[in-house]
């Protein structure tokens, strides 16, 4: 364990190609539970790497979302939380973003993120990072704002609007909303429509800005 967190391990473990033996160990079915707690330490050590790059050229990188969204639709708890705190570091990565969300939604990443959040009970879990990647998909990408909109995916957002949610959730929430309804007028209908205007504008005074959203 102490090694998630050890610069220098990290940096080692990169220049001997570790990412891809990582992609293949977590494209393994796990047949019993060593096997998942190994596909767990990997899911973390990746994570782990993906936190210390500065940038994601290593070619390896470039299918890691799609082997990420893939092994999400399968899996639960501990892992699948996991899994999608690595999948926000990569789908919100400055540079390579446009791709990685591609990879991510093109493997029915968009899809695992509803299913999450319709499982979710209350702000528990890979919340944080579903909603992430929630915004960094739908962000100026109209068919998946488009497909995540039929799937009924406004209606799983709500609940995290809620006052009893804290204060994260409800600010990554409205992100998310936002990424999701980027004309503001459309938003503020569908917002009235469902009965959550006021929670989203108190959402707004309490963080500044509509830009900080």
């Amino acid at each position: 364990q102490m090694s998630l967190r050890n610069e220098e391990v990290i940096k080692q473990l990169y220049q001997q190609d570790a990412v891809q033996l990582l992609l293949d160990l977590l494209q393994a079915d796990a047949a019993d539970a060593e096997e998942h707690r190994i596909a767990l330490y990997g899911a973390k050590l990746l994570t782990s790497m993906a936190l210390e790059m500065d940038n994601f050229e290593q070619a390896a990188w470039r299918s890691a979302p799609r082997i990420l969204a893939l092994r999400l639709r399968s899996s639960d708890g501990e892992l699948r939380a996991e899994l999608c705190s690595c999948g926000w570091l990569l789908c919100a990565d400055q540079v390579e973003a446009e791709a990685h969300c591609n990879s991510f939604a093109e493997a029915g990443g968009l899809w695992a993120i509803c299913i999450m959040l319709a499982e979710e009970e209350g702000p528990t879990g890979p919340t944080e990072p579903a909603l992430g990647i929630l915004t960094a998909l739908c962000r100026n990408c109209s068919e998946r704002q488009e497909s995540f909109l039929q799937m009924g995916g406004l209606e799983l957002l709500l609940p995290f609007l809620d006052r009893s949610s804290p204060q994260r959730i409800r600010h990554l929430a409205a992100k998310a909303l936002c990424a999701v309804l980027e004309d503001p007028n459309l938003r503020m209908r569908r917002l009235t429509e469902l009965g959550v205007l006021e929670d989203f504008s108190e959402i707004l005074a309490t963080f500044g800005e509509h830009q900080k959203i």
